[in-house]
């Protein structure tokens, strides 16, 4: 059974206990909320950041426009605090996902970090100033080993519509992470090949582990036919999906819509994924799902599903009880 822990501390607190961590005690699924759909983690060992949006450069591109994208929060960290990446995922090429005024900053800070770029956005993330020799582009239907732990699945979502470009790229992903610890001796001696095996096709399957866990970030999108049974076929565990849903007036102003709570909920529950992560709010008033909707929907489908409420000022641990019991005893 998977345990989720939370726990009210700042983020440099987090960033200095991380990094104090013993390799024991670096287990299961650790991360913070960086808004929006933006998350900073670790999955053991192993740092990643998703669709960080952590500048305000939004909020000078649409200046004086109907929506001016003005922040309703502050970042909760400054991005060139965030530099002991190892990867950075974008989800597609909108710019609270592929943002020119966070990638840059993490790119320096982060030299030997490899940045998971849709195949259909590499021209548009080096503009934004991702250097080419930190890419690594990808495309729906693709399975990439990232380190001899964690193992990446590439599937598209549906940002209203199913897209792709001309040379037939998904320009929407959504990306399963799926981690299996491996033993400390064998972690070291792979650690020297991890470069190499990031641009390796997984042809072998990871060997199953009760420690293991299966992360997947939907980006941007929203129900399409086959959805439910690509992940039920891989056994998630945590969903991070948005919840702002969409209408036909922000449409109208070009701004594609998501998954309701409602949505997200019944994906999770039509495909056997225990703990929902609701994004994709609280970040423009223009796009947003309320705090008393949102706490409404929570307590609503609590009993039969976990939905983890997001705050910018805590750690959120998500681990199986006998990793937890473990945990506890060594400390």
């Amino acid at each position: 059974m998977l345990t989720v822990i939370e726990q009210d501390e700042t983020f440099e607190q987090f960033l200095k206990r991380e990094a104090s961590a013993s390799n024991f005690t670096q287990t299961g699924l650790r991360f913070r909320w960086l808004g929006q759909a933006g998350f900073y983690g670790k999955l053991g060992q192993t740092c990643f950041a998703i669709d960080p949006y952590l500048s305000d450069s939004l909020a000078e591109k649409y200046r004086g426009q109907h929506f001016p994208h003005v922040r309703m929060c502050q970042p909760p960290v400054p991005h060139e605090q965030l530099n002991t990446l190892d990867f950075v995922f974008c989800t597609h090429a909108h710019s609270d996902h592929l943002d020119p005024g966070t990638l840059p900053v993490l790119a320096a800070k982060n030299p030997s970090a490899h940045f998971i770029i849709p195949r259909s956005a590499m021209s548009k993330a080096r503009e934004r100033g991702v250097p080419e020799a930190q890419m690594i582009t990808v495309n729906a239907g693709e399975v990439v080993s990232l380190t001899s732990e964690i193992r990446l699945t590439v599937i598209a979502s549906a940002h209203e519509t199913l897209q792709q470009d001309e040379h037939g790229n998904e320009k929407f992903l959504g990306y399963i992470l799926q981690y299996t610890p491996r033993a400390a001796s064998e972690s070291r001696s792979a650690e020297s090949h991890a470069e190499a095996n990031c641009r390796a096709i997984c042809s072998n399957e990871m060997k199953s582990d009760r420690h293991a866990m299966t992360l997947y970030h939907g980006g941007d999108g929203v129900w399409y036919p086959e959805l439910s049974e690509i992940l039920r076929s891989h056994q998630i565990d945590v969903a991070m999906l948005p919840v702002n849903g969409r209408d036909a007036f922000r449409a109208a102003h070009g701004v594609p819509g998501n998954f309701t709570f409602d949505e997200s909920a019944k994906l999770c529950l039509e495909s056997r994924i225990p703990i929902l992560v609701p994004d994709h709010f609280g970040m423009f008033d223009f796009n947003t799902l309320d705090e008393e909707t949102l706490a409404l929907k929570i307590r609503q489908y609590s009993s039969v599903l976990k939905c983890v409420r997001l705050y910018d000022d805590r750690t959120y641990l998500i681990c199986r009880e006998n990793i937890l019991f473990a945990v506890e005893n060594h400390r």
